[in-house]
């Protein structure tokens, strides 16, 4: 699981697609994340989210494991999430919805996701929109 823009800088070309998830799921944040063998690497970031979180607790590695989309419409209702540090603390994650971004060699690379505070549903067309962001910026990371 290897693509050469993990530890690269911020570039407006993933940027766009953070920005439009956010602005259509009305979320604090919006993030493309992307993993090598060791970390989780953001690498385009819209909202109060942190740079350095161990890759073991994200809801990114969740959904990469998971190998499809991971929907989470309220982690504290969540068994798999309800004591992770990133619920109980700072940024208070309440609400995710994360899809795969596969690389070259169809390996998952990352992940398009959208974060919240407060709970919330996630309907089938908000799902194709995801997966729509998701396919552009797989496009990006595979140009």
């Amino acid at each position: 699981m290897h693509t050469n823009l993990v530890d690269s800088p911020f570039e407006e070309r993933f940027d766009r697609y953070t920005q439009q998830a956010r602005d259509h799921f009305n979320v604090s944040s919006s993030i493309v994340a992307l993993v090598d063998d060791h970390k989780l690497f953001l690498k385009s970031v819209v909202g109060p989210i942190e740079q350095n979180m161990p890759r073991e607790i994200t809801f990114c590695n969740a959904t990469i494991r998971n190998a499809g989309p991971l929907i989470v419409a309220d982690a504290l209702e969540d068994d798999r999430f309800r004591t992770n540090p990133l619920v109980t603390g700072e940024p208070f994650i309440r609400f995710y919805a994360g899809y795969p971004l596969r690389g070259p060699g169809g390996w998952t690379v990352g992940t398009l996701c959208v974060i919240d505070q407060k709970p919330r549903g996630f309907s089938p067309q908000d799902g194709r929109f995801l997966r729509k962001l998701a396919r552009l910026v797989e496009d990006e990371i595979n140009s």
